[in-house]
Protein backbone atom coordinates (compact mmCIF):
# COMPACT_ATOMS: atom_id res chain seq x y z
CA UNK A 1 0.00 0.00 0.00
CA UNK A 2 1.00 3.23 -0.76
CA UNK A 3 2.50 5.41 2.00
CA UNK A 4 3.39 9.21 2.95
CA UNK A 5 -0.08 10.29 2.95
CA UNK A 6 -0.67 12.87 5.24
CA UNK A 7 -3.72 12.82 7.79
CA UNK A 8 -6.06 15.84 7.30
CA UNK A 9 -8.68 16.01 10.24
CA UNK A 10 -10.87 18.63 11.42
CA UNK A 11 -10.24 18.38 14.78
CA UNK A 12 -7.33 17.21 16.95
CA UNK A 13 -6.47 13.54 17.63
CA UNK A 14 -6.28 12.05 20.99
CA UNK A 15 -5.33 8.51 20.23
CA UNK A 16 -4.62 6.14 17.62
CA UNK A 17 -5.46 2.34 17.39
CA UNK A 18 -4.32 0.19 14.86
CA UNK A 19 -6.86 -2.54 14.50
CA UNK A 20 -6.79 -6.28 13.83
CA UNK A 21 -8.04 -5.93 10.22
CA UNK A 22 -5.24 -3.44 9.47
CA UNK A 23 -7.49 0.07 9.89
CA UNK A 24 -5.06 2.67 10.84
CA UNK A 25 -7.85 4.84 13.28
CA UNK A 26 -7.24 8.04 15.28
CA UNK A 27 -9.99 9.31 18.01
CA UNK A 28 -10.52 12.57 19.52
CA UNK A 29 -11.42 13.10 23.00
CA UNK A 30 -14.92 11.75 23.32
CA UNK A 31 -13.36 8.53 21.94
CA UNK A 32 -15.05 8.83 18.15
CA UNK A 33 -13.42 8.28 15.24
CA UNK A 34 -12.42 11.03 13.36
CA UNK A 35 -10.10 9.53 10.55
CA UNK A 36 -9.34 6.05 9.54
CA UNK A 37 -6.80 4.67 6.89
CA UNK A 38 -9.82 2.22 5.24
CA UNK A 39 -11.32 5.27 4.11
CA UNK A 40 -8.09 6.32 1.92
CA UNK A 41 -7.41 3.53 -0.21
CA UNK A 42 -4.47 2.96 -2.64
CA UNK A 43 -3.65 -0.08 -4.17
CA UNK A 44 -5.08 -2.27 -1.70
CA UNK A 45 -8.34 -3.72 -0.04
CA UNK A 46 -7.96 -5.93 2.89
CA UNK A 47 -11.11 -7.91 4.43
CA UNK A 48 -14.04 -5.76 6.04
CA UNK A 49 -13.09 -2.90 3.79
CA UNK A 50 -15.71 -1.79 1.80
CA UNK A 51 -15.01 0.64 -2.09
CA UNK A 52 -18.21 3.03 -2.33
CA UNK A 53 -19.46 5.46 -4.99
CA UNK A 54 -20.04 8.88 -4.30
CA UNK A 55 -21.06 11.84 -5.63
CA UNK A 56 -17.73 12.34 -7.29
CA UNK A 57 -17.30 9.04 -8.81
CA UNK A 58 -16.26 7.17 -5.67
CA UNK A 59 -13.17 6.46 -4.07
CA UNK A 60 -10.60 5.03 -6.28
CA UNK A 61 -7.75 2.27 -6.24
CA UNK A 62 -4.53 3.77 -7.76
CA UNK A 63 -2.23 0.97 -9.16
CA UNK A 64 1.73 1.27 -7.99
CA UNK A 65 4.06 2.67 -10.38
CA UNK A 66 5.94 -0.72 -9.74
CA UNK A 67 6.50 -3.58 -6.96
CA UNK A 68 8.79 -1.77 -5.61
CA UNK A 69 8.08 1.97 -6.63
CA UNK A 70 4.65 2.53 -4.73
CA UNK A 71 3.86 6.41 -6.22
CA UNK A 72 0.60 6.57 -8.11
CA UNK A 73 0.76 4.54 -10.92
CA UNK A 74 -1.34 4.23 -14.67
CA UNK A 75 -4.37 2.12 -13.86
CA UNK A 76 -7.19 2.49 -11.52
CA UNK A 77 -9.84 0.58 -9.91
CA UNK A 78 -13.11 2.38 -9.49
CA UNK A 79 -17.14 1.45 -8.21
CA UNK A 80 -19.12 3.71 -10.48
CA UNK A 81 -22.44 5.93 -9.79
CA UNK A 82 -24.09 3.36 -11.74
CA UNK A 83 -23.44 0.43 -10.33
CA UNK A 84 -20.45 -0.69 -12.24
CA UNK A 85 -17.47 -2.26 -10.95
CA UNK A 86 -15.00 -1.13 -13.73
CA UNK A 87 -10.97 -0.31 -14.61
CA UNK A 88 -9.67 2.22 -16.52
CA UNK A 89 -6.02 3.67 -17.27
CA UNK A 90 -5.36 6.67 -15.88
CA UNK A 91 -6.07 10.14 -18.11
CA UNK A 92 -8.81 8.41 -19.62
CA UNK A 93 -12.46 9.64 -19.60
CA UNK A 94 -14.96 6.78 -17.17
CA UNK A 95 -16.25 5.39 -19.97
CA UNK A 96 -17.43 2.00 -21.99
CA UNK A 97 -14.43 3.06 -24.51
CA UNK A 98 -11.30 3.19 -22.10
CA UNK A 99 -12.78 0.49 -19.67
CA UNK A 100 -10.51 -2.60 -19.81
CA UNK A 101 -12.22 -4.96 -17.57
CA UNK A 102 -14.63 -7.26 -19.60
CA UNK A 103 -15.71 -4.00 -21.75
CA UNK A 104 -16.96 -2.60 -18.55
CA UNK A 105 -16.63 -4.18 -15.87
CA UNK A 106 -18.57 -6.05 -13.56
CA UNK A 107 -22.21 -4.83 -13.63
CA UNK A 108 -23.76 -4.11 -10.55
CA UNK A 109 -27.40 -2.68 -12.21
CA UNK A 110 -28.24 0.27 -10.30
CA UNK A 111 -27.23 2.99 -7.66
CA UNK A 112 -25.75 3.07 -4.76
CA UNK A 113 -23.58 -0.20 -5.02
CA UNK A 114 -20.86 -0.35 -3.04
CA UNK A 115 -18.06 -3.69 -3.44
CA UNK A 116 -17.16 -5.82 -0.03
CA UNK A 117 -14.86 -7.87 1.51
CA UNK A 118 -15.37 -10.16 3.44
CA UNK A 119 -12.74 -12.05 6.16
CA UNK A 120 -12.87 -15.70 4.09
CA UNK A 121 -11.96 -13.87 1.21
CA UNK A 122 -15.71 -13.51 -0.26
CA UNK A 123 -15.79 -10.76 -2.49
CA UNK A 124 -18.97 -9.11 -3.75
CA UNK A 125 -21.61 -6.15 -4.78
CA UNK A 126 -24.00 -4.78 -2.13
CA UNK A 127 -27.13 -2.77 -3.44
CA UNK A 128 -28.27 0.18 -1.43
CA UNK A 129 -29.92 -1.55 1.37
CA UNK A 130 -27.31 -4.42 1.93
CA UNK A 131 -28.43 -7.03 -0.24
CA UNK A 132 -25.87 -9.36 -1.91
CA UNK A 133 -26.33 -9.13 -5.69
CA UNK A 134 -23.04 -10.24 -7.37
CA UNK A 135 -20.61 -12.94 -6.17
CA UNK A 136 -16.99 -11.86 -7.55
CA UNK A 137 -15.02 -14.65 -5.64
CA UNK A 138 -15.72 -17.16 -2.96
CA UNK A 139 -15.27 -17.37 0.25
CA UNK A 140 -12.42 -20.10 1.70
CA UNK A 141 -10.78 -20.61 4.90
CA UNK A 142 -10.63 -17.99 7.75
CA UNK A 143 -8.25 -20.32 9.93
CA UNK A 144 -4.63 -18.97 9.75
CA UNK A 145 -5.55 -17.64 6.33
CA UNK A 146 -5.34 -14.27 5.06
CA UNK A 147 -6.77 -11.75 2.13
CA UNK A 148 -6.45 -8.83 0.54
CA UNK A 149 -7.20 -7.53 -3.10
CA UNK A 150 -4.50 -5.53 -5.17
CA UNK A 151 -4.86 -3.61 -8.28
CA UNK A 152 -1.80 -4.59 -9.33
CA UNK A 153 1.19 -2.45 -11.40
CA UNK A 154 0.19 -4.25 -14.43
CA UNK A 155 -3.59 -3.06 -14.18
CA UNK A 156 -4.88 -6.27 -13.60
CA UNK A 157 -7.14 -6.67 -10.44
CA UNK A 158 -5.62 -9.94 -7.98
CA UNK A 159 -7.23 -11.61 -5.12
CA UNK A 160 -4.25 -13.08 -2.65
CA UNK A 161 -4.52 -15.79 -0.29
CA UNK A 162 -1.58 -16.94 2.20
CA UNK A 163 -1.56 -19.18 4.49
CA UNK A 164 0.57 -18.24 8.04
CA UNK A 165 1.16 -21.52 8.92
CA UNK A 166 2.86 -22.22 5.94
CA UNK A 167 6.30 -20.86 4.31
CA UNK A 168 5.73 -18.94 1.34
CA UNK A 169 4.49 -16.05 -0.50
CA UNK A 170 0.96 -14.69 -1.45
CA UNK A 171 -1.22 -17.08 -3.68
CA UNK A 172 -2.82 -15.85 -6.79
CA UNK A 173 -6.80 -17.27 -5.93
CA UNK A 174 -8.50 -15.24 -8.68
CA UNK A 175 -7.69 -11.89 -10.78
CA UNK A 176 -9.77 -10.12 -13.62
CA UNK A 177 -9.54 -9.60 -16.60
CA UNK A 178 -8.53 -12.74 -17.58
CA UNK A 179 -6.81 -11.63 -20.54
CA UNK A 180 -3.28 -9.80 -18.67
CA UNK A 181 -2.52 -7.92 -21.85
CA UNK A 182 -5.96 -6.61 -22.12
CA UNK A 183 -4.55 -3.39 -19.45
CA UNK A 184 -3.16 -1.10 -21.80
CA UNK A 185 -1.82 2.41 -21.11
CA UNK A 186 -3.92 5.98 -21.83
CA UNK A 187 -3.19 5.33 -25.45
CA UNK A 188 -4.28 1.99 -25.56
CA UNK A 189 -0.73 0.56 -26.25
CA UNK A 190 1.02 -2.25 -24.87
CA UNK A 191 4.60 -1.87 -24.48
CA UNK A 192 6.89 -3.33 -27.06
CA UNK A 193 10.80 -3.64 -26.20
CA UNK A 194 13.34 -3.01 -28.40
CA UNK A 195 15.60 -5.99 -29.75
CA UNK A 196 17.98 -6.81 -27.17
CA UNK A 197 15.39 -5.59 -24.52
CA UNK A 198 12.36 -7.69 -22.73
CA UNK A 199 9.80 -7.16 -20.79
CA UNK A 200 10.98 -7.04 -16.89
CA UNK A 201 7.18 -9.64 -16.40
CA UNK A 202 6.88 -11.53 -19.64
CA UNK A 203 3.18 -12.03 -17.88
CA UNK A 204 2.83 -8.38 -17.67
CA UNK A 205 3.20 -5.87 -20.95
CA UNK A 206 3.24 -2.55 -18.73
CA UNK A 207 5.98 -3.61 -16.70
CA UNK A 208 8.86 -1.87 -18.50
CA UNK A 209 11.56 -3.47 -20.31
CA UNK A 210 15.46 -4.74 -19.20
CA UNK A 211 18.72 -5.72 -21.29
CA UNK A 212 17.99 -9.21 -22.43
CA UNK A 213 21.05 -11.26 -21.02
CA UNK A 214 20.07 -14.70 -22.48
CA UNK A 215 19.53 -12.75 -26.42
CA UNK A 216 21.63 -14.06 -28.87
CA UNK A 217 23.91 -10.49 -29.27
CA UNK A 218 24.89 -10.99 -25.58
CA UNK A 219 25.63 -14.78 -25.99
CA UNK A 220 27.42 -13.99 -29.43
CA UNK A 221 29.37 -10.99 -27.66
CA UNK A 222 30.30 -13.97 -24.47
CA UNK A 223 31.02 -15.98 -27.23
CA UNK A 224 33.62 -13.47 -28.25
CA UNK A 225 34.79 -12.53 -25.28
CA UNK A 226 36.34 -16.27 -24.40
CA UNK A 227 37.66 -17.00 -27.73
CA UNK A 228 39.67 -13.56 -27.15
CA UNK A 229 40.52 -14.30 -23.93
CA UNK A 230 41.75 -17.93 -25.14
CA UNK A 231 43.78 -15.85 -27.97
CA UNK A 232 45.48 -13.84 -25.88
CA UNK A 233 46.86 -16.74 -23.27
CA UNK A 234 47.68 -18.66 -26.24
CA UNK A 235 49.90 -15.72 -27.78
CA UNK A 236 51.44 -14.85 -24.12
CA UNK A 237 51.86 -18.32 -23.77
CA UNK A 238 53.90 -18.51 -27.00
CA UNK A 239 55.50 -15.36 -26.47
CA UNK A 240 57.08 -16.64 -22.88
CA UNK A 241 58.28 -19.84 -25.10
CA UNK A 242 60.10 -17.28 -27.33
CA UNK A 243 61.49 -15.61 -24.95
CA UNK A 244 63.03 -18.70 -23.24
CA UNK A 245 64.13 -20.13 -26.36
CA UNK A 246 65.98 -16.49 -26.88
CA UNK A 247 67.52 -16.34 -23.43
CA UNK A 248 69.04 -19.70 -23.82
CA UNK A 249 70.34 -19.12 -26.89
CA UNK A 250 71.73 -15.81 -25.66
CA UNK A 251 73.62 -17.57 -22.77
CA UNK A 252 75.15 -20.31 -25.36
CA UNK A 253 76.62 -17.42 -27.38
CA UNK A 254 78.08 -15.57 -24.88
CA UNK A 255 79.53 -19.29 -23.56
CA UNK A 256 80.93 -19.88 -26.82
CA UNK A 257 82.31 -16.04 -27.18
CA UNK A 258 83.92 -15.94 -24.07
CA UNK A 259 85.65 -19.40 -25.24
CA UNK A 260 86.79 -18.24 -28.23
CA UNK A 261 88.26 -14.85 -26.53
CA UNK A 262 89.72 -17.17 -24.12
CA UNK A 263 91.70 -19.74 -26.25
CA UNK A 264 92.71 -16.51 -28.71
CA UNK A 265 94.68 -15.44 -25.62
Amino acid sequence: METGNAVNTTEGAAAASMLDSGNFVLYNSDNRTIWQSFDQPTDTLLPSQELKADKTDGKVLFSSRSDTDHSKGIFRLIMQQDGWLAMYPVGTNFSVKYGYWNDGGVPGGRTNVSLNFDTDGRLYLLNGTGISIVNITKGGPTKEVIYRLRIDPDGTLRHYSHNMDQNGDWKITWFGPNDTCAPKDATGLCQECLPGFKRVNQDRCVSGCERNSDSKSCKRKKKNRVVILIILVSLLSFGCIILAIAGIAIYKYRRWLYRSISNAR
